[in-house]
């Protein structure tokens, strides 16, 4: 490795320079350096108001929330009602469809062998129907 000379020329010019920084501050009156401070307080509780405000824009008060919870659970109690009531529907209407269209196919079926269809027809509709609701749940 070689060794570099300290009395070489540039080292010696670098050596003179002398770092100069300086950070020249306007002149202001006291008057504008009151205004100033007031217009800085303001903007820092400006931002402290809205950074509260993204903090807590999608919590509800509590008497919106009562109000609001209301109608959601009664919208819900609807939707569950209905879908109940559907499925009973469909699920009563294809057993009878089996019960009395199986005599119809098959004339020498007994009562047992159309309960039976009935049973099959039935649950294959709900178990068609519970994967509908499921899907929508």
């Amino acid at each position: 490795m070689t060794t570099i000379d300290e009395h070489y020329a540039a080292f010696l010019h670098l050596r003179q320079l002398q770092v100069t920084h300086r950070k020249e501050e306007p002149v202001i009156s006291v008057e504008a350096k009151k205004a100033l401070e007031e217009r800085k307080i303001k903007l820092l509780e400006a931002q402290e108001r809205k950074a509260y405000k993204d903090m807590t824009k999608n919590v509800a008060s509590e008497k919106y929330k009562k109000e609001d919870e209301y109608g959601q659970i009664w919208k819900e109690m609807n939707r569950q009602g209905t879908a109940v009531f559907n499925t009973l529907i469909t699920v009563g209407g294809a057993f009878t469809f089996a019960y009395y269209g199986a005599p119809m196919m098959v004339p020498s079926l007994d009562l047992t062998g159309s309960v039976i269809c009935g049973l099959i027809l039935a649950t294959i509709v709900f178990i068609a129907d519970l994967y509908f609701i499921m899907k929508d749940m």
